[in-house]
């Protein structure tokens, strides 16, 4: 049986119903993404990804300084600063697209009885702000010992 085969009362109170369903609203929407943010930043461990981004830099180093000495053959050369430099920001800057792709998922415990709405929103905010936290703290750690780096080789000279 099909809608115009019914009553038009009975039409019109389904169309009703159908529309007047609850759709997550501006405001609604803004809330539910400020709780995913804030429990982003509650959850996220911003030291190991500090932690990380440090040694994704000395490793950068260790293999720059490889790549020098097997270029200029234990010779110092303007090149070893390229190298020394070079490699690990190319390294911190892998480690931090490697970073987008472990997956952040909210606990269950935060969706648990939330309308599909609500999940969608929040999981999706939740991701974002995990990716961003973890890519700024990975890059801070990355920055600190190239920086350092590149201080050391500024008085050395």
């Amino acid at each position: 049986m099909g809608l115009m085969s019914q009553s038009p009362l009975s039409a019109l109170l389904m169309v009703v119903l159908i529309f007047s369903m609850p759709f997550a609203t501006p405001a609604h929407q803004d809330s539910v993404e400020v709780k995913a943010k804030q429990d982003a930043e509650a959850d996220i461990n911003r030291p190991f990804w500090f932690f990380a981004g440090c040694t994704s830099s000395i490793a950068g180093v260790f293999a720059g300084t490889g790549i020098s000495v097997l270029l200029s053959g234990y010779q110092s050369s303007s090149a070893d600063v390229i190298f020394m430099l070079g490699v690990p920001i190319l390294v911190t800057m892998f480690s931090s697209v490697l970073s987008t792709k472990v997956p952040a998922y909210p606990s269950p415990e935060q969706l648990i009885g939330k309308s599909p709405e609500y999940v969608e929103i929040y999981t999706n905010a939740y991701k974002t702000k995990t990716q961003q936290l973890r890519n700024s703290s990975l890059l801070i750690g990355g920055g600190l010992v190239i920086g350092t780096l590149g201080v050391a080789f500024i008085f050395d000279n």
